[in-house]
């Protein structure tokens, strides 16, 4: 953009190019260095400014392309170092495990846990931590919430068609949180955060037990699924696997 202060007259005058115009009024009147200026004082000015700016856009458009380039890639040079330096997460959620049976924990343990441990030796070990519950449903909540799980008033588990999901649509999960700093997040097993599972009718069902189960029409997609809370992939079951009905 060129921006030029003061009263000028801009454009061609009546049957004359601009061009012609600027170029003719250079020859016929010199520029004013004192007193009163008119307006076609300007012109010998502003038909300098104008050539000189001709000469240089090629070299202003070529430069500025190139900056844009360049910022292009160092920015996407950036991104991909700062999503390479991003340290893998992997959270097992285990139902009954207990704080001395994995061997990182507690060398004395039974049961030989080496791929758990060689995760520990590479990675991060912490050595307090707390359940929010001692039951699956809201146990996963709080994890994957950081909310206390007695605010969403529900005590005990889901069976079969049981929900709606317990985390609100729009609120912050972790997922969510990791894949706005990079991150691809995927959940393999059980949700069991409650889904909401649609009849022939294309009405939600949400409830337990085996009767609900039969209504089920599994043609109709999932609306609050794992991958509407924050995750990119889900493989699994709504509950448990071993024990349920689904």
């Amino acid at each position: 953009m060129l921006l030029i202060e003061g009263p000028f007259i801009a454009g061609p005058m009546p049957d004359q190019s601009g061009t012609r115009f600027m170029r003719d009024a250079c020859k016929r009147r010199p520029i004013h260095r004192r007193g009163s200026v008119g307006a076609k004082d300007y012109l010998p000015r502003l038909s300098l400014i104008v050539r000189r700016m001709l000469w240089l856009a090629p070299l202003m458009l070529a430069g500025g392309l190139w900056a844009g380039l360049a910022s292009v890639v160092v920015a996407e040079k950036a991104d991909q170092a700062s999503v390479g330096s991003l340290p893998n997460i992997l959270i097992i959620l285990a139902d009954d495990l207990g704080y001395g049976d994995v061997g990182c924990y507690n060398p004395e343990s039974k049961v030989p846990t080496p791929c758990l441990d060689q995760l520990a030796a590479q990675g991060m070990r912490f050595t307090d931590a707390h359940s929010a519950a001692t039951v699956c449903t809201p146990s996963r909540y709080s994890l994957l919430t950081g909310r206390m799980r007695f605010r969403t008033g529900m005590a005990g588990v889901f069976t079969g068609a049981g929900g709606p999901c317990l985390i609100e649509k729009g609120r912050l999960t972790l997922p969510q949180m990791l894949r706005d700093k990079g991150y691809a997040t995927a959940c393999v097993g059980k949700c069991h955060v409650g889904l909401t599972f649609l009849d022939k009718d294309g009405q939600p069902i949400n409830q337990n037990g085996l009767e609900a189960v039969k209504r089920i029409d599994y043609s109709r997609p999932i609306p609050d699924a794992p991958v509407h809370r924050g995750f990119d992939y889900f493989f699994g079951t709504a509950c448990c696997p071993g024990t349920d009905w689904l």
